[in-house]
């Protein structure tokens, strides 16, 4: 049980107990009356487990299949190996009938330990100057563009 969960058996119990109205129940847990009312309900039938919510430890319906998890990673290491992940996702929905976005495809490789062969890199900042022949051949001039140039500015 999550500390929210054990939070809402806790409270509960007061109510039930006499020792918390339902509006103070709702005001502790942050829920209307009537919703405090279905949690007394539903204790009642099947107890603290009752609370706990329906869907813990269950797969979500849009999740994934392992089949196709395993196809994406047997496709890239077998066949398309080194390619990036949008030119793959392109050649999985053209050649295997596989069509997943490119950060599932990512997702799906970097769950497998599998990374992609070419790694961006960060563009530099500036382009890197060209180096004179010698020490002291580069011309430097005042570009301040107005005065006399001698320091008043």
């Amino acid at each position: 049980m999550t500390r929210a969960e054990m939070k809402k058996v806790v409270v509960v119990e007061k109510i039930i107990g006499g020792h918390m109205t339902n509006d103070e129940g709702a005001a502790a847990l942050g829920l209307t009356k009537r919703q405090i009312i279905r949690l007394k309900q539903k204790y009642n039938q099947g107890g603290a487990r009752a609370l706990i919510h329906k869907n813990r430890g269950r797969k979500p319906a849009h999740a994934l299949k392992d089949e196709i998890k395993e196809r994406v990673a047997e496709r890239y290491t077998q066949i398309y190996h080194g390619s990036n992940n949008c030119h793959f996702t392109e050649l999985l929905e053209e050649h295997e009938a596989i069509r997943l976005s490119a950060s599932s495809v990512r997702r799906i490789l970097l769950g497998k330990g599998i990374k992609q062969a070419k790694q961006r890199r960060r563009s530099k900042a500036h382009q890197p100057r060209s180096r004179k022949a010698q020490a002291g051949m580069l011309w430097q001039n005042h570009t301040a563009g107005y005065g006399n140039g001698i320091g008043e500015y």
